[in-house]
């Protein structure tokens, strides 16, 4: 079972996730809540699996919220859902604090898989966060963003790798934004293939995640194709 608290105070929000956890036997709604207190509240209780935290509540200090949340509980997943797109959500994959972030409006239909994936350990991105990932990535290698953003994470950039042709036609579609299905057909491969690629790219590059692998292409030189 997969045990999960919901903390926001969109009504339409909680309702409509509410709806979809409690329809599925494997997930399992701890608890609702409608702010931060009520977060930290129920994180101490119930240990969940998995916090749904509505971003919406917190200001550019969520960093820190979350930080809280897992002092509480630290084998809790925490996936934020957002009405918008907002940098220190970037931030806090980058930095592997959230497990998840995704948007109010994408299709909650995928929710239970998101779900899924995240208790599995993997990590779910909303394709407009990472397209902003991208742009701030983008200004950051043309000296315009703000460095403190990057500078954390480049201890994992070490030297350019030797990659295949296909693991860098993989490379540059990743760099695009591109997910997995979306680079299966453009490349003529099943999605297995793909996700082997990928594997293979970050345990060459010494990176654990998409944005990474982003920030290694442009390092680089590897997002575009020669």
């Amino acid at each position: 079972m997969i045990n999960i608290i919901l903390v926001s105070s969109d009504v339409r929000v909680k309702e409509e996730i509410s709806s979809i956890i409690t329809s599925h036997k494997d997930l399992v709604l701890q608890g609702l809540g409608k702010d931060i207190y009520d977060a930290i509240t129920m994180v101490r209780k119930h240990r969940p699996d998995i916090v749904l935290l509505d971003a919406d509540l917190i200001s550019n200090d969520g960093l820190e919220i979350c930080n809280t949340l897992k002092r509480n509980s630290p084998a809790s997943a925490i996936a934020m859902i957002s009405t918008s797109v907002r940098d220190f959500l970037i931030h806090g994959i980058v930095s592997r604090i959230f497990n998840g972030c995704l948007l109010k409006d994408s299709d909650m239909n995928q929710l239970v898989k998101i779900l899924r994936k995240i208790y599995l350990g993997e990590h779910y991105v909303n394709s407009k966060i990472i397209a902003r990932a991208y742009e701030i990535i983008a200004d950051y290698f043309k000296g315009t963003a703000a460095v403190e953003f990057i500078t954390k994470e480049k201890k994992f950039i070490t030297r350019p790798i030797d990659f295949s042709n296909s693991e860098l036609d993989v490379l540059r579609l990743v760099t695009k934004g591109h997910n997995t299905k979306e680079i299966a057909r453009s490349l003529y491969l099943k999605d297995g293939t793909v996700r082997n690629y990928l594997s293979s790219i970050m345990h060459k590059a010494g990176v654990s995640n998409r944005t990474q692998m982003v920030l290694y292409a442009q390092q680089y030189g590897l997002a575009k194709k020669e």
